[in-house]
């Protein structure tokens, strides 16, 4: 066993991990995940996997991927990318100035001649605006000079104030319906409805139709998560400790579930609802917490009646 694969090893017994866990979390084959530990990197699929996967491996127990990929890059296969990049560094200079084409005056002349158009566009732009500008100001002059007419019918003023009557009457009645609209939201709810195992089971009431999200965040320790709507996952990824990442929930979403593989150090919130991810009775430290969204089935049903009963329509007609 070398030294990186000792390091890992440590670490991951220190999180109490065992190796099918960090399958499970990392999607790393098994056999892999013991091939890093014992230094046999030849039995990787490439050069390319055996840094990328002992970097997933480090930030999944809590380990710099990059600070160990460093500290130990002698002793592990190079990338052909890396290979690249180092010998483009190694190139001299003035090669690299030789490349850069010299901006001559043909070139600026050939620019100018491109913005000319929109130079021409601007000008005659500004020359109608100048006009119609000029055209107004004498119109409001001429109104100034004319005589404004005091008189005024009985019947006239009797209509205006019917108006003014009638508006604020409807002003009322709009704001009285905004008021009952208002009233008439409810408080989003999430309630615990029994473990099984890992799983964490919660019922959602409430839950507005549109600008939804889910907000998942590591507290003093390095978590790994996973966001699925409807059992396909949107998002997975390590947070470090102290982070926190936000996912949208689709419009019409009729379940949730966000899976941590270090659930002691997760916390989780559906919009301003805190979701308990350290129910009491669960054990394991790699949870899912499943969140039924309560009345989104219903709602799909009836829209998919409507759907299919419109599509009725269009045949018949």
């Amino acid at each position: 066993m070398d030294e990186v694969g000792k390091k890992l090893r440590e670490a991951r017994i220190d999180k109490g991990y065992t190796i099918d866990d960090l399958q499970q979390i990392t999607k790393i084959q098994k056999r892999y995940l013991i091939a890093i530990e014992e230094g046999n990197f030849d039995a990787l699929p490439g050069d390319f996997y055996v840094r990328a996967f002992i970097k997933q491996y480090a930030e999944t127990v809590g380990l710099d991927g990059q600070k160990l990929l460093d500290q130990y890059s002698d002793e592990l296969p190079q990338s052909a990318s890396t290979t690249a990049a180092a010998e483009e560094e190694q190139q001299p200079t003035d090669k690299r100035r030789e490349a850069r084409p010299l901006l001559g005056a043909s070139t600026v002349t050939a620019r100018a001649k491109n913005y000319l158009p929109q130079i021409i566009i601007v000008a005659v732009v500004t020359i109608i605006i100048i006009i119609l500008s000029y055209f107004t100001w004498r119109g409001t002059q001429g109104n100034k000079r004319a005589i404004p007419s005091t008189e005024a019918t009985s019947s006239e003023v009797a209509k205006s104030s019917s108006k003014e009557t009638s508006s604020s009457a409807k002003s009322s009645s709009a704001k009285s319906s905004s008021k009952k609209k208002e009233s008439s939201k409810k408080e989003l709810k999430i309630t615990a409805a029994g473990v099984s195992g890992s799983q964490m089971n919660y019922t959602v009431t409430d839950l507005p139709d549109s600008g939804n999200k889910i907000t998942v965040a590591a507290s003093t320790q390095a978590v790994w998560l996973a966001v699925s709507f409807g059992n396909v996952q949107s998002w997975q990824g390590t947070l470090q400790a102290g982070a926190d990442h936000t996912v949208e929930v689709p419009s019409g979403t009729q379940s949730i579930q966000i899976r941590t593989g270090n659930a002691t150090y997760t916390t989780a919130k559906l919009n301003d609802q805190t979701i308990d991810m350290n129910q009491a009775g669960v054990t394991s430290i790699v949870r899912t917490a499943n969140l039924t969204i309560s009345g989104a089935a219903a709602a799909s049903s009836d829209q998919s009646g409507a759907a299919s009963s419109s599509s009725s329509d269009a045949g018949q007609d």
